[in-house]
């Protein structure tokens, strides 16, 4: 029997160092708002399913009244390569686990989601999310396949569909939306009525 691990990626909530897209538009102050209810939606599904994790952060480690099982900084000169990282490390701490990888960028993925990509995952190799941006806001692995992490065409509508071309089956989440742009903002009442 397998343990089930979920790996989370996250940036240093510093104004102007997230939600670019959103900042050009709205401001610094106005994107990292939304960054920050993003990352407090995430910590909430986290609790709510109460699975182990571990927490990569790009930028320097920041503690906001969280407790950390592991945290780690995230390695590598692009998206696929610090994914790679955060899986191998994973695999390497915890050997027999299913492992989900989540950003914060879905502010639709709820706790019960989670636990239903794990489920997907026990009877699967691989689990996948598709965002309808043609990203991905989950993906989830027994074992590693490092190809998934390798000429991919990263930040581009290309990303789900270049990914799941790399292997034979894998079990698949409702489509949901990601918050990149001020739109997604929009777009998403609940997370609208947040920011002042």
């Amino acid at each position: 029997m397998s343990d089930n691990h979920l790996i989370v990626f996250v940036k240093q909530p510093i104004g102007g160092k997230v939600k670019t897209r959103i900042a050009h538009s709205k401001g610094n102050e106005i994107a990292l708002e939304v960054y920050i209810n993003l990352l407090e939606n995430e910590t909430d599904n986290r609790r709510k399913s109460k699975l182990p994790y571990t927490l990569f952060v790009e930028g320097e480690f920041f503690f906001i009244n969280w407790t950390f099982n592991t945290i780690h900084k995230q390695q590598g000169s692009n998206l696929g390569e610090r994914m790679r990282f955060a899986f191998e490390t994973v695999f390497n701490l915890f050997p027999n686990s299913n492992c989900i990888i989540i950003g914060s960028d879905c502010y639709e993925l709820t706790s019960s989601m989670i636990d239903e990509a794990f489920v997907k995952l026990d009877k699967n190799n691989f689990v996948i999310g598709p965002a309808n941006d043609g990203g991905y806001y989950l993906l989830g692995m027994k074992i590693l396949l490092p190809a998934l992490f390798q000429n991919i065409n990263w930040s581009t509508n290309k990303v789900y569909d270049q990914t799941i071309a790399k292997v034979d089956h894998a079990a698949t989440l409702p489509a949901l939306n990601d918050i990149d742009l001020w739109e997604d903002v929009l777009n998403n009442p609940s997370l609208l009525q947040k920011i002042k």
